[in-house]
């Protein structure tokens, strides 16, 4: 058997546990996974922004209550589709106060464009990619160490 990738250890994995056990797995990592992807999101938001005080921004009545870096949603979700994954940042449907995070803003004369929740997204999951692969890895050896009954 050939552990040196987790993909490795997940086709491993997969021979020896049923899909219940697998999917209960896979959810314990994309909880870990998102934990450290939100971490990093909320960093590059607020490193990116202009202020830490939002009661200056925006028109009067419509500002929102706090700064989105402190707002980003993260949920994971199952689908027949995907199986099991993970949601950091604002989708579609999104209305909650920070939907705004969603949008590109392309700049006017006086205002250059801004980056929009997309890019500090994939900014954050490039930072957080070896990490989250550790996490993956050590996860799957965990669970099929388990299953074959190897003690580390």
């Amino acid at each position: 058997m050939d552990f040196s990738t987790f993909e490795n250890t997940y086709k491993e994995l997969e021979k020896f546990v049923d899909d219940a056990s697998l999917n209960k797995i896979n959810r314990k990592v994309i909880k870990q996974a998102i934990e450290i992807g939100h971490a990093e999101t909320v960093k590059q938001i607020k490193s990116r922004a202009y202020s830490s005080d939002n009661s200056k921004s925006g028109r009067k009545g419509a500002r929102p209550s706090g700064h989105a870096g402190d707002n980003v949603p993260k949920k994971v979700t199952t689908s027949k589709a995907y199986g099991v994954s993970g949601i950091v940042g604002w989708d579609r449907a999104d209305r909650s106060e920070h939907f705004y995070m969603k949008f590109q803003e392309f700049g006017t004369s006086t205002e250059p464009p801004h980056q929009t929740a997309k890019h500090f997204i994939r900014d954050a999951t490039k930072n957080s990619q070896d990490e989250m692969q550790a996490i993956m890895s050590r996860e799957y050896e965990k669970a099929l160490s388990e299953v074959l009954g190897w003690v580390k």
